[in-house]
């Protein structure tokens, strides 16, 4: 249960601020993380496993919801 209330917390943060949420999976150690980070972050920025430190880390494709304005 810890999880989802990290990734609902992750979701509300990323709304707020309008940045995404990237999942990632250390290929050293086998860790799933989340971040939220900018778009242009997420282009320059090497990420780190937060377990064991690697950069050796790949995006993992996951789910995602678009959250539109709807006018009748």
């Amino acid at each position: 249960m810890q999880d989802e209330q990290d990734v609902r917390g992750l979701l509300a943060f990323a709304e707020e601020e309008a940045m995404p949420v990237y999942e990632y999976r250390c290929e050293k150690c086998g860790e799933k993380f989340q971040r939220v980070e900018h778009v242009a972050e997420h282009e320059a920025h090497q990420v780190r496993c937060p377990k064991c430190g690697s950069e050796q880390v790949n995006n993992v494709v996951s789910a995602f919801y678009a959250k539109t304005s709807k006018k009748s």
